[in-house]
Parts: C-alpha cells; structure tokens; sequence
C-alpha cells in the first residue's frame, strides 16, 4: 500500500465491475474491492479510505442500508461515499441524496468519467476543512467537473432560533383552513452544516443566494419508521425548500433546476401575488406544493414528499389534528404516484412501506395491510424495508387480535 496515495473502497457484488473499476483507479490510488456491505463494515474497523464507491443492487445489504450503517457510525460518517449504479431513474438518485451520498455515477460508466469525478471528491474532501474556500457536497446528478465551480459562501449561526411561521402575516389563500400560528422555534444547527449557494430561478431566470445542506457533514442518529431522518445538529426538515425572492417560485433544494417546460409558464401569474411574502417554513412548503401543481406534469413523488414533511412539521408543533390531514395528503399523493409514475423496483417498494406506515398512522388497516404485505413480497429488495414491512403486519396483526 503507497502511503502517498489516497484510498479508495469499491463494492459491488459482481466481479467484472470490480475488476474493471480496480484497473481504472489503481494507478492513482491505493484500490480495496468488497462484493458485500458487511465485507467492507468488518474492515473499516482496520482501515479507512477517503472515498467509497457503492452499489446499490446487492443480496443481503444493499446500498442503501449500507450507507446508513456508515452514516451512523461516527467512527465513518464522515467518509464520502458515492453510488456506483446500474439504476437511471430520477426518484432513486433523489433518494440517494437524501441519504446523504455524495455523488450517483451510472453504469455503464466511460473509464476516464469515473476517474474524474472519484478525483472531484478527492478534491473536495481536501477543501472541506478549509472555511474560507468551502465548497458543497456535489448534488445528484453532479454537473460535468469542467463545470465551473459554484460560489458558495458558509452561513454564519443566527444568535437565536428562528420562528418557523408566524401566520398572522401569512399570505391569504395559502395556508389550508385548520392551521393556525405555531411558535415552534428551530434549533440553531451545528456550524459547518449549511452553506449559501448561487441558484437560478428555473421560472424567471433570476439568480440569488439560497441554502443548502451540506450532506457528506450529516450524521445520522436515527431514521423513524416514516423516513424521517433524524441527523447530529440540523434538523433537515426545515432547510430543504428554496424560494426565488422575485418570482416565489419554490421547490426542493435538490430538484430546483428542474425545467419548467414552455407550455407552463403562463401559469406564473398564479403565483405573482405572493411575492414578498413566503417568508416561513409553512409558507414555503405550501408554496412549492401549489408550484408542483401549475409547474409539472408529473408531480406525485415530489407532492408526496412535501406533504410528508408538512406531517413532520405539524408532528413538531405538536398540531394532531393537521399533521393528520397532512399523513392523509401524503397517502393520497403516494398512491397517485404508486398508479401514474414509472418507478424503480426499489422506489416501489419504499413507497409501499411510507404508504403503509402513513395508512397506519390513519388507523386505515385494509391498506396499510397491503402495501406491506407488497413491500414484503419484493424478496431481492432492501432487507431493511421487507423487515419493516413484515414489523407493520405483526402490528396490524396484534391490532386485529385485540379488535
């Protein structure tokens, strides 16, 4: 092993990817190949690379649960790790970056791409400790390395929490009839966790400085039944929508360069009337569901989402009776894009075990019944979501019991 080069882990359950992805890198770096997460958990306990390139299609520990043991490890949370994928669907590259990943490479991948972009997280990782040149983790998809490189600037803690919505100055006709003003305060996050970045509004071509999370610095604590991810410092949640200041367009930070075709835009005047005004998280999030609506053909999994975190939001309050119609919302949005969108077999059957675990919290057993029991019939899928899946029929089992 050449103590002067970086070290690079690759896993993947089949050889010839090994094999090929070892030749590229080799004479660059020090190359470990693993043809299973827990092969590559057991020697992280003797040695530590700078970078981890991951499959997500394996037997026993996929990607994904991979991913969040490393995550949760303090000792290898902060390793960057990127998929290395045979998956092309949009919906999986969104869930990986939720999962903090650093980057999403597709197989078949051209040698000379995969080498560039393992270099552009090297470099990354160098730059990381220095404040005064930060440079964000790559977003999914990650833009060609001769891009140029976004200005980004670290966001300096507030002196104290910031008040999520104050809705006696909230936008008339936005918020839904049942909300009310919540004094819920935010947690100042951890420095370094955030970064301000350039964005360009997809709508009106303006260009400002909005928020991110800085994924490759998360540290996972715990991840609830629902997908809520609880992480060391942030609170996610309350972070992930932008909003243009000139136009109120608004989405999540990682889809906010999606384009508005042609044929939408004339619906911009829909949203003309709240400009200066989303101000608040709730306002934000409610102004990207309305976006969604007037912006976007297929909308489903990003509505969904949102309603699924107006849940979390309303969970934090603590608001029972809204955080239920926002579960309910989430359900609904779900099943629609359960019906109309063409998923992955892995987004399938994560939608299978939310719409589950949503339909629960519903007290609606005849569905929550199914989806789990479909969740479960994926047996090449995330052990971790069959295991999930099979806990919410022994509850629905318990719960019959008892009626």
């Amino acid at each position: 092993m050449d103590k002067q080069k970086k070290t690079v882990f690759i896993v993947d359950d089949v050889l010839t990817n090994l094999i090929v992805g070892k030749k590229v890198l080799e004479k660059q770096y020090n190359v470990f190949t693993f043809n299973a997460g827990q092969r590559l958990l057991d020697m992280l306990d003797n040695l530590h690379p700078d970078l981890i390139l991951l499959d997500i299609s394996m037997p026993e520990m996929d990607g994904f649960e991979t991913l969040t043991r490393l995550k949760a490890n303090e000792k290898t949370a902060n390793i960057p790790v990127v998929f290395l994928s045979a998956i092309t669907d949009k919906d999986t590259m969104m869930v990986a970056r939720h999962y903090g990943v650093s980057d999403y490479i597709t197989k078949p991948f051209q040698p000379v791409d995969l080498l560039l972009r393992v270099e552009n997280q090297i470099k990354l990782m160098e730059l990381a400790p220095m404040s005064a040149a930060s440079v964000p983790a790559a977003s999914v998809p990650v833009a060609p390395v001769s891009a140029p490189a976004a200005s980004v600037a670290p966001i300096s803690a507030p002196a104290a929490p910031v008040l999520v919505a104050s809705t006696s100055d909230a936008p008339a006709g936005l918020l839904p009839e049942g909300h009310k003003k919540y004094d819920l305060q935010i947690p100042v996050p951890n420095e370094g966790l955030l970064y301000e970045r350039k964005i360009t509004c997809p709508l009106c071509g303006v260009v400002f400085m909005g928020n991110a999370v800085r994924s490759t610095k998360l540290k996972l604590i715990q991840r609830e039944k629902d997908f809520r991810n609880r992480h060391d410092g942030i609170d996610t949640v309350y972070y992930e929508i932008n909003t243009c200041p000139s136009c109120c367009y608004s989405n999540f930070d990682t889809s906010f360069k999606d384009v508005v075709l042609p044929r939408f835009e004339k619906n911009k005047a829909e949203i003309s009337p709240y400009i200066g005004q989303i101000n608040g998280v709730f306002e934000k999030y409610y102004m990207a569901l309305k976006c969604q609506a007037l912006f976007f053909a297929h909308s489903e999994v990003n509505t969904a989402k949102l309603w699924t975190r107006l849940m979390w939001l309303y969970q934090d309050c603590p608001d029972e009776e809204m955080e239920l119609f926002a579960a309910k919302n989430a359900q609904t949005s779900y099943l629609d894009a359960f019906v109309k969108t063409e998923l992955s077999a892995e987004a399938i059957q994560q939608i299978c075990v939310i719409v589950g675990e949503l339909s629960l919290r519903l007290n609606d057993i005849p569905t929550a019944k199914t989806y789990f029991t479909q969740a479960r019939s994926h047996r090449s899928g995330s052990r971790a979501l069959i295991s999930q899946a099979e806990d919410g029929i022994e509850t629905i089992r318990k719960m019959e019991q008892k009626g």
